[in-house]
C-alpha cells in the first residue's frame, strides 16, 4: 500500500509551456497575415498557414514572431502599437 508521500513522488505533472499557441499565435492573428509576412520575411501564404495552425514556423522565424508578438499589439484599427504605448492609453 502506498502512503500519500510515496504517491506524490509517483505523480507526473505536465506544465503548459507552449507560449506559441497560448500567447504568440493569438497576438499575431490580430496583426494579420500580410503584416506578419512582411515583418518576418516570409510569403503571405506561408504566414496564413502558420496563423491558422496548419504549419509550425522554422526556428529562426518563430524567434522573430515571438519577438514581434512581445513588443507589438494592435489598436482597434489593426495598426501595430507598442505594448508600452498601449499602457499609456
Amino acid at each position: 500500500m502506498l502512503t500519500i508521500d510515496e504517491l506524490d513522488e509517483r505523480l507526473t505533472v505536465y506544465h503548459d509551456d507552449d507560449r506559441w499557441r497560448r500567447i504568440t499565435l493569438p497576438m499575431l492573428r490580430e496583426l494579420g497575415a500580410r503584416k506578419v509576412a512582411e515583418a518576418v520575411g516570409i510569403s503571405e501564404r506561408r504566414a496564413r498557414d502558420l496563423l491558422k495552425g496548419r504549419a509550425m514556423p522554422h526556428v529562426k522565424h518563430r524567434m522573430t514572431m515571438d519577438y514581434y508578438s512581445s513588443i507589438f499589439d494592435t489598436d482597434s484599427m489593426g495598426t501595430p502599437v507598442s505594448a508600452a504605448n498601449r499602457r499609456l492609453r
